[in-house]
């Protein structure tokens, strides 16, 4: 019942709920550090992996070719192409420059498996993750806490670049790859 009401109270449909998602978070120091990162690197072509609704994606140059690649179906955005896929199962018909992979791999069972394919799929790796969040401080999170010696279990390897960033009195990581 709750449920049903905090949905009518958000506009009730899931475009209106992920607006709001977004509309809450979309000055955090995260984005802005991921759109920093971003400047500092030349590509023509990047896919969001897990990004539901990505300010970042939004906020880039028209000429780059974007994909925002989610389990979930996306509502259509201007200048994206999306995709509704299992990235575990799903096979890219190209490969890409940058691979972004934003507030995801907290929520997995096989964190493992999903970083090593976003390696598979673009030479330049960007990931973010919620950073020594107590167990159970999300109850979506499977992954908390998260840190340094995790990601590189996960990943097989150091970052060229990490950021740690606070919104809302809580970390996250930032960690590019090249």
């Amino acid at each position: 019942m709750a449920r049903t009401r905090k949905r009518k109270q958000r506009g009730g449909t899931r475009k209106n709920i992920i607006d709001a998602y977004y509309n809450e978070r979309k000055d955090y120091h995260y984005y802005k550090k991921v759109q920093s990162i971003l400047n500092s690197v030349q590509f023509n072509s990047i896919i969001d992996v897990g990004s539901r609704k990505s300010p970042i994606m939004q906020n880039l140059d028209s000429n780059i070719y974007k994909v925002m690649l989610d389990l979930i179906p996306i509502p259509p955005q201007p200048g994206m192409n999306m995709i509704t896929a299992d990235f575990y199962e799903w096979e890219p018909d190209r490969k890409y420059d940058v691979a972004l992979c934003l507030q995801v791999l907290e929520h997995l069972d096989k964190p493992k498996e999903f970083a090593q394919k976003l390696f598979q799929v673009a030479p330049i790796v960007i990931i973010s993750v919620p950073y020594k969040w107590a167990k159970g401080a999300c109850k979506y999170h499977v992954q908390d806490p998260i840190n340094e010696e995790k990601i590189l279990s996960w990943t097989g390897r150091q970052p060229d670049e990490k950021h740690i960033v606070t919104d809302r009195k809580k970390r996250r990581i930032i960690c590019l790859y090249r």
